[in-house]
C-alpha cells in the first residue's frame, strides 16, 4: 500500500481504493486529522486526489468523496462535493442514504426549488431541511412560484402554510392566471385538480 503514494505527495489511486481506506480508517476510530490513520493516505493527501477531480466526478462518486472527505475530516472536499449534490439536477438526492449531520452540510447549498423536492420526497429530512426552507421561502408566494413554474415550490408551499382554495383564488385568481401567462401547464392543472377550481376560475 505505501507504493500508492506517488513522488510528489499526490495520491494516485481510485475513489473506489480511497472509499476503501477511508472506510477502514472510520472502522478503527482514527478518522481525525489529529491521529495516525492506519493506511497510507493523510487527510492533506486524500484532499489533494480528490479536490481537483471533482468537477469530473459522477454524481455516485460524489456520495463516496463526500463520505471520504467526512472520514477524514477533509473540509475543503466536504463542502465542495455537498455544493456539486446539492445543485446536481434529477431525483439523486431523494435515494440517498446519509447519516443526518451530512444532509446538513448538503442543505446549506440547496435552492428552494431542490429543497422543496426533497421535502415532499423525504419527510425523515424535514427537520435537517426546515432551517434552509425556513430562510429561502420567506417571501415566497403561491402566485410567485406558479409563475415561476416551480411546482414542487407550490406543493411545498400548501403543505407547509395549509394553503386553502380561497388562498388560491386570491388576487383575482392570481397563481393561475401567472402560471397560465407563463406557459406552466402542469402547474395549471395541479392548482385545478389540488383546490378544485372551477371554469369560472379559469375564466377569470
Amino acid at each position: 500500500m505505501a507504493a500508492l503514494l506517488a513522488t510528489d505527495g499526490v495520491v494516485d489511486v481510485s475513489p473506489a481504493v480511497v472509499t476503501a481506506c477511508a472506510t477502514l480508517a472510520h472502522v478503527t476510530q482514527h478518522c481525525g486529522t489529529s491521529h495516525p490513520i492506519p493506511v497510507p493516505f493523510t487527510a492533506a493527501a486524500v484532499r489533494s486526489y480528490l479536490a481537483p477531480a471533482l468537477a469530473d466526478l459522477t454524481q455516485d462518486q460524489l456520495v463516496d468523496a463526500l463520505r471520504v472527505a467526512d472520514y477524514l475530516a477533509c473540509d475543503a472536499v466536504l463542502q465542495a462535493a455537498a455544493h456539486r449534490l446539492a445543485t446536481a439536477e434529477g431525483t439523486v438526492l431523494s435515494h440517498l442514504d446519509l447519516p443526518l449531520e451530512l444532509w446538513e452540510v448538503i442543505a446549506d447549498y440547496m435552492t428552494l426549488q431542490s429543497a422543496c423536492a426533497l421535502a415532499l420526497a423525504r419527510q425523515d429530512l424535514a427537520d435537517v431541511l426546515q432551517p434552509r426552507l425556513a430562510v429561502l421561502s420567506t417571501d415566497v408566494t403561491l402566485h410567485g412560484a406558479a409563475a415561476d413554474g416551480h411546482l414542487d415550490v407550490c406543493r411545498w408551499l400548501t403543505e407547509a402554510r395549509q394553503l386553502t382554495a380561497e388562498d388560491a383564488r386570491a388576487c383575482d385568481n392570481h397563481a393561475l392566471r401567472r402560471a397560465a401567462e407563463t406557459g406552466h401547464l402542469d402547474v395549471c392543472r395541479w392548482l385545478t385538480d389540488t383546490f378544485h377550481l372551477t371554469a369560472e376560475d379559469a375564466r377569470a
